[in-house]
């Protein structure tokens, strides 16, 4: 009677049972303290069991991640966890949730699947507006997440890709979900659908704190540059489009997954950036001849300088590593201040 007695009592203070969405399959979550004191735990598990909503079965897990930093984190920032020191993670107090996926058998349910799902890895904070920006952060994976339809095969997979990533501590998965995702937002966009995005600002952060070898890479200026080269051929033009505002430059289609493809070759990935760098410099320069250097928008041509910067990062890191930091960082949204002003360039475009 001790041992269920226990496990009676652990599920008040730290379990959270869910129905997945469209069916009777059902999940219980628990949290998995690292070194907490049931104070702690206490304090995190009922605002986070009051904000954790059934969904899908994939998308539960990620979201639970996310929801279970951001909770930990608000309440760090509220002066709630006396404990919790800075220079830390939350992982250092909870290092995730162990999960269990019950089958709907009809007339009973057993058990399908035991796993875990470590909350994300990459949160260091160090004051409390870090922790603050770390939750606007969590806020903008949620929003991404959420406008995921598990039910379609590309964004299952797109799913599955950023479940490994928020569990574990490689970026890789994170990469393959940013190039899927890339390809859904123009698509998306083309047909006037929600279409949220990262932040480039957020974007580095979460690289930067994963991956502290690649900060050379996201603080080179040539890289920087054919970044927003990317973007300005590509999601920038088909969110103007979208709005109905005819733009000087068109939009290039299909263009990250063209680059990814070559990524593994260095050779043939410095060609195809090469050919669309060729491209996007003519354009910009026929189109500035056209409206006698007064554009109703304007982009800044790519010199060789920050051709051969880019270069220079393949040959450090390798083609594949640069290619999908390109994509991730051109396919993402500006920051909110150089947003507004290519909003507000737009507004004067002809309709």
């Amino acid at each position: 009677w001790l041992i269920e007695f226990l496990k009676f009592w652990g599920m008040r203070m730290a379990g959270l049972p869910r129905f997945v969405k469209g069916g009777g399959d059902r999940k219980t979550y628990v949290l998995r303290p690292q070194n907490v004191t049931l104070e702690t735990l206490r304090k995190v598990y009922r605002p986070f069991n009051a904000v954790m909503w059934s969904n899908t079965a994939v998308k539960m897990d990620v979201l639970a991640a996310l929801r279970c930093a951001d909770v930990f984190l608000e309440q760090w920032v509220a002066g709630q966890l006396d404990d919790v020191r800075f220079g830390q993670q939350p992982g250092d107090y909870i290092s995730g949730l162990e999960m269990a996926l019950y089958k709907d058998m009809g007339n009973a349910s057993t058990v399908l699947n035991l796993a875990d799902i470590s909350i994300p890895q990459w949160i260091t904070i160090e004051t409390p507006s870090g922790a603050i920006a770390y939750r606007a952060l969590l806020e903008e994976h949620r929003r991404v997440v959420t406008s995921l339809d598990e039910g379609r095969g590309d964004q299952y997979r797109l799913l599955q890709h950023y479940r490994d990533f928020v569990s574990g501590r490689i970026l890789d998965p994170f990469f393959e979900f940013s190039a899927g995702y890339a390809s859904l937002t123009m698509s998306r966009m083309e047909r006037r659908q929600w279409a949220p995005r990262f932040s480039t600002d957020h974007l580095e952060v979460l690289i930067m704190s994963t991956d502290e070898q690649l900060s050379p890479i996201l603080e080179n200026r040539g890289f920087q540059n054919i970044a927003t080269a990317i973007r300005r051929s590509t999601v920038i033009p088909q969110y103007f489009k979208a709005k109905g505002q005819r733009g000087p430059y068109g939009v290039r289609y299909g263009l990250g997954n063209e680059l990814l493809r070559r990524a593994a070759y260095p050779e043939q990935f410095i060609r195809a950036l090469g050919e669309f760098l060729h491209e996007y410099n003519r354009e910009t320069a026929q189109i500035h001849e056209r409206y006698k250097g007064n554009p109703p928008v304007r982009r800044a041509a790519v010199t060789t300088d920050d051709i051969h910067q880019v270069v220079g990062l393949i040959d450090r890191y390798g083609s594949e590593t640069v290619a999908n930091l390109l994509i991730a960082f051109g396919y993402a949204r500006e920051a909110r201040d150089r947003e507004e002003q290519e909003t507000e360039e737009a507004s004067t475009l002809p309709t």
